[in-house]
């Protein structure tokens, strides 16, 4: 299953057999079961994640209940980025919505590899990228679109995640009731 991810990683920067090697011996495979918490709320994050299958929720916890801000699917990084840096207590939540497989970079495995191949650099880089640009589409969609556009964004860029996630959660995620969804979901088949 790291061949999965070093494959990823080669559309960017191409590794060595060595680095190759090495990323094989330093990073981990983790499988999580359906509704598994990676990270809780005031937990300090010790690793980010590469996702290799399944989707990965990112939540808040408010005082109406939970609140989804995204979902990461296959081939996307995974972070609570603050708290990994800085080693402070997450503000977020990370839970997974089916079986998903992800590999676990920890902080120890991280500063190996940074010491060991300045090509890794590239690699954090990337990651930070990712999450960057993760965000900004998070900020985009709450303060520039309707729940309707949410929902048709959700639905180009990730069909499949309607077989895979609670509607709940699909609901929080595009700021509306589960009723509120039911009805999105009617308009948008009549206008397919």
């Amino acid at each position: 299953m790291i061949n999965q991810f070093i494959s990823h990683l080669n559309k960017f920067i191409t590794l060595n057999s060595e680095e190759e090697f090495f990323l094989c011996q330093e990073l981990k495979i983790k499988e999580y079961r359906k509704g598994q918490i990676i990270l809780r709320e005031g937990q300090v994050s010790k690793s980010f994640y590469f996702n290799l299958s399944g989707f990965v929720r990112l939540f808040y916890i408010k005082d109406s209940g939970e609140k989804t801000a995204y979902f990461y699917p296959k081939g996307f990084f995974i972070s609570a980025y603050e708290s990994f840096v800085k080693q402070v207590p997450s503000k977020l939540n990370l839970q997974v919505t089916e079986k998903t497989i992800l590999v676990d970079i920890s902080i120890a495995a991280s500063q190996k590899l940074l010491e060991f191949s300045p090509k890794f650099e590239a690699i954090a880089r990337i990651a930070m990228e990712d999450e960057l640009i993760n965000h900004q589409k998070i900020i985009h969609a709450l303060l520039t679109l309707s729940p309707e556009e949410r929902y048709y964004n959700l639905m180009s860029e990730n069909p499949e995640i309607f077989q895979k996630v609670p509607q709940h959660q699909i609901a929080s995620y595009i700021g509306v009731q589960p009723e509120s969804l039911s009805r999105i979901k009617k308009r948008y088949l009549e206008k397919s």
